[in-house]
């Protein structure tokens, strides 16, 4: 037999040498795992207290959404109350050019102008409702109390010439801020 190469020479004289019975070897049980004793064991104060960690998030999250929900909403009421404004300008458009003047009023409530007798003519007085409490006019004071704050509306003669050729209307917003509505001051000079 001819000599085989150093490693597989060994490694057949020592199968020679040794009986090995491969089925024995293949037949031999897996040992059996035990089970894990050393598991690592949470406390009951730690499982409390990180559920209650998520259920503060939870409420934060939910905070937030809420808060934001009716800052929209306000919005959403003061946009409507600037297109109510819109009318209330175009109604004093359309009674400039019947009268050659605005309404003359004595106070500074916007009510008062909707409620005036020639302004009806061109302002149903019914349609003045704050978009807080759409079914109730708005108060006589012109001041309404909403979830978001205080609105007023106010109206104001401006006067040229001893003539009422201009107003200016003010809205405090729910949301903040205030909005201003002045007409343009009338020219009657010749060139």
């Amino acid at each position: 037999m001819p000599a085989a190469s150093g490693g597989a020479d060994k490694l057949m004289i020592a199968m020679k040498n040794k009986k090995i019975n491969f089925q024995d070897s293949t037949a031999k049980e897996a040992p059996k795992l035990e089970k894990d004793t050393a598991r690592s064991k949470t406390s009951p104060l730690s499982v409390i207290i990180e559920v209650l960690l998520i259920l503060c998030c939870l409420g934060v999250i939910g905070w937030a959404a809420f808060l934001a929900k009716d800052a929209q909403k306000a919005k959403n009421r003061d946009n409507q109350r600037l297109a109510m404004i819109k009318e209330i300008q175009n109604a004093l458009g359309e009674y400039y050019q019947d009268y050659g003047t605005y309404p003359k009023i004595a106070n500074t409530f916007l009510t008062a102008l909707v409620t005036d007798s020639k302004m009806r003519l061109y302002y149903d007085p019914d349609k003045f409702r704050d978009p807080c409490f759409p079914e109730q006019k708005v108060p006589n004071l012109s001041i309404v109390e909403c979830k978001g704050g205080t609105v007023y509306y106010s109206y104001i003669n401006l006067n040229y010439d001893h003539n009422i050729e201009g107003y200016k209307i003010v809205v405090t917003l729910e949301s903040g801020g205030k909005k201003e509505f002045i007409s343009k001051p009338i020219s009657n000079s010749t060139p």
